[in-house]
C-alpha cells in the first residue's frame, strides 16, 4: 500500500489488541506532541514484545534449523518465519538460497548436489520436485509390495483348499526291476480272524 509514515502507523495501531493498545497510548504520550514516523513505531513495537533475547533465541533456532520429518513446504514456511527476525542474515537472495538448503533433509541436499540453482525460488521449487517423487516411488514400492504378498496370500490358500501336496503310494520293486501294485492292508472280518487270498 501506498501510504505515508503516519498513515502506517495509524494502520498498525489500528491492529493492536488488549494490552498492546494500552501500551500504545502510553507510548504516544511518552513522544510527546513530536511527529510518529514509522521507524519510530516499529523501533518502539520491537523493544517491547521482542527484546534482544528473544530475537537472539530466535536466530539461533533459525541458524540450526533442519526440515526434520517435516514437508518441504512446512520446512519453508517455519524457515521464512523465523527469518524475520534476523533479516540481516538472508538480505542477500543467494545467502537465503544457502541457508535454506543447508537444512533440507539428506535425500534432497544429495539429489540437488548438481543443481547449483540461480535464485531462492529455484532451490524452492526443486526441492518441491524431488519431494514429490520421491513420496511416488514410495507409493509404488508399497503397491508392488502390497500386490507381492497378495499372490503370496493366494498360492496358500490354493494349496490349503486342495489339501496339501498328496504323494503318490510307492510301487514295490522285485528283485529283477519289475514293479508291483502296492500292498493292501489285510481286513479283518467280524470274528476278528483275518481274510486271506487263496485259501492262504
Amino acid at each position: 500500500m501506498s501510504c505515508s509514515d503516519e498513515e502506517k502507523v495509524e494502520l498498525a495501531a489500528y491492529h493492536l489488541r488488549d494490552q498492546a493498545v494500552t501500551w500504545w497510548e502510553m507510548q504516544k504520550t511518552i513522544f510527546g506532541e513530536q511527529r510518529i514516523t514509522w521507524a519510530m513505531f516499529r523501533d518502539a513495537f520491537e523493544r517491547q514484545y521482542f527484546p534482544a533475547t528473544f530475537c537472539l533465541a530466535r536466530r539461533q533456532e533459525f541458524l540450526n534449523l533442519k526440515q526434520g520429518d517435516r514437508s518441504v513446504m512446512e520446512y519453508n514456511a517455519e524457515f521464512c518465519r523465523l527469518a524475520e527476525f534476523c533479516p540481516h542474515l538472508v538480505v542477500q537472495d543467494y545467502d537465503r538460497m544457502q541457508q535454506f538448503t543447508q537444512g533440507l533433509a539428506a535425500y534432497i541436499r544429495l539429489r540437488m548436489s548438481g543443481f547449483p540453482g540461480s535464485s531462492y525460488r529455484e532451490v524452492l521449487d526443486h526441492a518441491l520436485f524431488i519431494e514429490m517423487t520421491q513420496q511416488q516411488v514410495n507409493q509404488e514400492k508399497g503397491h508392488d509390495k502390497q500386490s507381492s504378498q497378495k499372490r503370496g496370500n493366494k498360492g496358500q490358500s490354493s494349496q490349503a483348499t486342495t489339501g496339501g501336496s498328496s504323494r503318490p503310494r510307492k510301487s514295490g520293486r522285485t528283485s529283477d526291476g519289475t514293479s508291483h501294485p502296492p500292498q493292501h492292508d489285510w481286513k479283518k472280518d467280524r470274528s476278528g480272524s483275518r481274510c486271506t487270498v487263496g485259501g492262504y
